[in-house]
């Protein structure tokens, strides 16, 4: 290719790149924000136990071979019994009630050695729902709902002897300090309904 011919080429290569650009050019811009308007509130977890009336009763039987019904003086007293022997049990029912806003998913701990580290397992002590079965850790309660605890306190006949092995005949017992403690703590979790979340 000659001189001429390249000269001819850049030339025209160069207008083309000219015109090209101006034409692109704009002499003026707009523009526009797209504001995001987002809140978020996270929902909470929260577990209450409804103690209802705060009461204990005293189950109408016993473990005794003698017979089945208690002895117990008081049967209708709140919380202060006399007259219990070996076998007779004490029951009271607690309601626990998801308040939060959120799903979530409860499970239970049962200290049964807060009682037997203070009496040496003079007392036994069971925890079900309201329908005698086992507790189940990976209860999901609804916002609202509420799950009912049974809480069961046993007299045990082999266990209630003194230090010099005798009988603890006439001998006065207060739970209420122990109980205090927690026999049951339950504890929630989020409930991811989203596969990518759990």
């Amino acid at each position: 290719m000659d001189k001429k011919k390249i000269a001819v080429l850049a030339l025209l290569g160069t207008i083309l790149l000219g015109i090209t650009g101006f034409g692109a050019y704009s002499w003026f811009t707009s523009s526009a924000n797209v504001e995001s308007n987002l809140i978020v509130e996270t929902g909470t977890l929260k577990i209450q136990a409804d103690l209802g009336q705060n009461r204990w009763t005293v189950e109408n039987k016993s473990n005794s071979n003698v017979d089945l019904k208690t002895e117990v003086n008081n049967p209708n007293a709140k919380n202060d019994f006399k007259n219990a022997r070996p076998g007779d049990s004490f029951v009271k029912t607690v309601g626990l009630e998801n308040i939060g806003t959120l799903k979530e998913r409860v499970n239970f701990k049962i200290n049964k050695n807060i009682i037997n580290d203070k009496y040496n397992g003079i007392f036994k002590i069971e925890a079900t729902d309201d329908e005698g079965n086992e507790l189940k850790n990976g209860t999901v309660l609804a916002k609202g709902e509420v799950k009912y605890v049974k809480l069961k306190v046993i007299l045990d006949g082999d266990n209630i002897k003194g230090e010099n092995g005798e009988p603890m005949q006439n001998t006065s017992f207060n739970l209420s300090e122990i109980f205090a403690d927690s026999i049951v703590t339950a504890t929630g979790e989020q409930v991811n309904e989203n596969p990518q979340l759990k």
